[in-house]
């Protein structure tokens, strides 16, 4: 991911590997290096984002078919949390155990993509 610093207008930026987005989905956690010859996790703001490059030449995106809630474990799960990630709904680690930051990010995806939340989904 390309960041931009100072202003868009500017050639200085930083450069990150894309990690993923905080809890809240307020800011995007990238692996970064700098001069300094260290490599930092920093968050970033996602309205800073110049460009990125997925290292994915090709993704096939399903929704799983069964019913999925709370306490949900398995394939399909992961399924779902594989989707949610690559969309860029932060949903926690990638295990296929179905929890409170998976639940957080169905709901942020179902919120943008039509402006309803049901919770009798869950």
């Amino acid at each position: 991911m390309v960041f931009w610093r100072g202003t868009k207008q500017r050639w200085q930026g930083h450069v990150g590997f894309y990690l993923e987005h905080s809890y809240n989905g307020e800011m995007i956690q990238c692996l970064g290096g700098n001069q300094g010859v260290r490599v930092v996790i920093i968050a970033y703001d996602p309205n800073r984002v110049l460009g990125f490059i997925s290292l994915e030449d090709t993704l096939s995106l399903e929704i799983p078919k069964p019913l999925l809630r709370i306490g949900s474990k398995g394939q399909e799960v992961l399924c779902l949390q594989n989707f949610l990630s690559h969309l860029g709904h932060p949903c926690g680690p990638l295990k296929g155990d179905f929890g409170k930051r998976t639940a957080v990010g169905l709901r942020i995806f179902q919120l943008k993509l039509n402006g309803i939340y049901d919770a009798r989904k869950e």
